[in-house]
């Protein structure tokens, strides 16, 4: 995306303590952009309601972003998308504690469509692997987005499963800064990969021959989860 003031403010914004949704957007009213709430003085901030430990911290100069920071902005796939866009998932902004931002890398577009998300366990059976996958792979060939975190377990195999069919989405809060080279704000991965993309959003796809082992595995196939019998088309 363009490095622009006001996204490098966003950044600031996001790592600032003790700042949330609700009072940056307080600020926000007062002070217009987010590059008006860092570019602000010290008395002007404060009559924005801003927090006075976010006050002491945008004093400084580490509440600017740094270099890594700064390249991950240039890569065109990724986005810094804040509370304020209107493509900001509207039930995550209707959240008391939403993320002032989100981090996205990939299709931004994906956080609008259809999402269910898929969660469990990061120890499962290989039944439950193979039911996350078998769920996610289905309703992802039907439209719906798979959304999960970024765990081992349930969570990765719904991924597998949706990027075989369709569409994933991955979230992940707080990541460590040493292993996302970003600050500790909300970061979401909108992944977006087509059997055929030549065809609509919702068409249906090329169907899966339920007989056949999925490719991320090679054990024995499982009773199917959605109660087709080896004769039924997932269509049908």
């Amino acid at each position: 995306m363009l490095v622009c003031d006001d996204a490098l403010a966003w950044i600031t914004l996001t790592r600032t303590p003790a700042l949330n949704a609700a009072n940056v957007l307080a600020a926000l009213e007062r002070l217009e952009t987010a590059s008006g709430i860092v570019a602000a003085s010290e008395a002007l901030r404060e009559r924005a309601g801003i927090p006075a430990a976010a006050r002491d911290f945008l004093r400084h100069a580490a509440a600017r972003p740094g270099a890594a920071e700064r390249k991950w902005l240039q890569n065109e796939r990724h986005h810094l998308l804040p509370i304020t866009d209107s493509r900001y998932p509207k039930l995550l902004r209707s959240l008391t504690d939403c993320p002032i931002a989100l981090y996205v890398a990939g299709n931004i577009d994906a956080l609008c469509d259809p999402q269910l998300a898929v969660v469990g366990s990061r120890n499962p059976t290989p039944q439950g692997r193979d039911t996350a996958f078998d769920f996610a792979h289905y309703l992802a060939q039907r439209g719906l987005a798979i959304t999960s975190g970024l765990a081992q377990g349930i969570d990765a195999a719904a991924h597998r499963g949706a990027a075989t069919g369709g569409q994933t989405c991955a979230a992940a809060h707080r990541l460590r800064a040493a292993r996302a080279r970003l600050p500790g704000a909300a970061r979401t991965r909108a992944l977006r990969r087509r059997a055929a993309p030549e065809r609509s959003e919702y068409r249906d796809p090329p169907q899966h021959d339920a007989r056949q082992p999925h490719p991320r595995y090679s054990h024995e196939k499982l009773p199917d989860p959605l109660g087709r019998s080896h004769n039924d088309s997932p269509g049908a």
